[in-house]
């Protein structure tokens, strides 16, 4: 019995000896595999071609952190369509903020939430366009979170991305890369807040003068108008942060029973060149 419990004991110990001496040999391996390929990519005749496709991933980054600005603009802070409280515009929409007595305007973390999405799922249109003959280039899914700071909107991207040629492989791509991109949003969207929030005191009236002041005080604009029976139309837009007018849009829905308000510019357009 002694001789058997002995012989199964050396047993177990040489098969934990092979195991390990397996898995040695295979890190070893790997890691000279990965040595090779950093050499490889290191190569003068190698490296300028993988720092271009790193600097053409940071520009899909950026122009399409800076598109996500536009279209949650144009959507009332929105890229992901809502299951409701909206109005839909042919192929878009616009949602509504004051819905027939009741506030239903996202919060500051849920427009965070919807920058974020919007990159995560059109960043790849513009990495498909990166391509290099003899170059494998595989993109992994990124992940983004987004932060609206006062004059400022910062994305942290992380976009991995495998390189492959003649049986060499290398990691690069973004690793929570910052983009910071100027803008007014953080104060338009205190505005529209400011202006939503007013109907919990009286649905039926602004402080025009109050909204003229908060606005000129950020250089922003205010157009208030009527867009179908008691319903009002509004955008809150800039143009100073970027060659392009930026606006962010949405909708007041009345009952008809309130005297809905007055359509109102404020401040006063800007001049037109």
């Amino acid at each position: 019995m002694k001789k058997r419990k002995a012989q199964a004991t050396i047993l177990i110990i040489v098969a934990i000896v092979i195991v390990l001496a397996i898995g040695i040999t295979a890190y070893i391996i790997n890691e000279n595999k990965k040595a090779e390929s950093e050499a490889y990519f290191s190569g003068t005749e190698i490296q300028p071609t993988v720092s271009a496709i790193q600097s053409q991933t940071l520009d899909c980054a950026k122009e399409i952190s800076t598109e996500s600005l536009f279209v949650i603009g144009f959507q009332g802070g929105y890229h992901v369509k809502p299951d409701n409280n909206l109005l839909e515009i042919e192929e878009s929409f616009i949602p509504l903020y004051y819905n027939q007595g009741t506030i239903t305007m996202p919060s500051k973390r849920d427009i965070e939430e919807n920058l974020a999405s919007y990159v995560d799922k059109n960043i790849a249109n513009c990495l498909n366009l990166i391509s290099y003959e003899t170059y494998d280039l595989k993109f992994q899914n990124p992940i983004t979170k987004t932060i609206i700071n006062k004059d400022e909107v910062t994305f942290v991207i992380k976009q991995p991305i495998t390189v492959e040629k003649e049986g060499f492989k290398t990691d690069i791509g973004l690793d929570n890369e910052v983009i910071a991109i100027t803008s007014e949003l953080d104060a338009i969207i205190d505005l529209a807040y400011y202006l939503t929030n007013s109907h919990l005191e009286d649905p039926e009236l602004y402080c025009i003068t109050c909204l003229a002041d908060s606005a000129e005080e950020d250089d922003l604009y205010v157009d208030i108008s009527n867009l179908e029976e008691n319903e009002m139309f509004i955008s809150i837009y800039e143009n100073h942060t970027s060659s392009e007018t930026y606006s962010f849009e949405f909708v007041y829905k009345y009952t008809g029973d309130e005297r809905t308000p007055t359509p109102v510019t404020s401040p006063p357009n800007p001049p037109t060149e």
